[in-house]
């Protein structure tokens, strides 16, 4: 195993370790309204960044290096339109549940 790949697979490790414990510490172990909201803001958040870089990569791949058969274009293409019609189809959901 490469150096790099060692030294991003620890600092992976440690992250994903800790953040939860700080927001746990922050937050409690009980579900409350503050959490949900949280929970909510870094959902939305988190599928925004999705969005936005699968569709410049998207872009960047089909306008500029104009190269749309390889293996990377297709992956991009499948999280961006599985973000998007995701999130919207959902949101088509729980406007009809809520």
């Amino acid at each position: 195993m490469e150096p790099g790949s060692l030294l991003g697979l620890l600092v992976g490790l440690a992250v994903g370790l800790y953040l939860p414990t700080i927001y746990r510490r922050n937050v409690g172990f009980q579900r409350d309204e503050r959490a949900e909201r949280i929970e909510e803001k870094a959902s939305l958040w988190a599928l925004n960044f999705v969005q936005i870089t699968s569709g410049a990569g998207v872009a960047y791949s089909a306008f500029i290096a104009g190269d749309t058969s390889t293996a990377a274009f297709s992956f991009l293409l499948v999280a961006f339109l599985t973000a998007t019609v995701g999130r919207l189809l959902l949101k088509v959901y729980y406007s009809r549940v809520m």
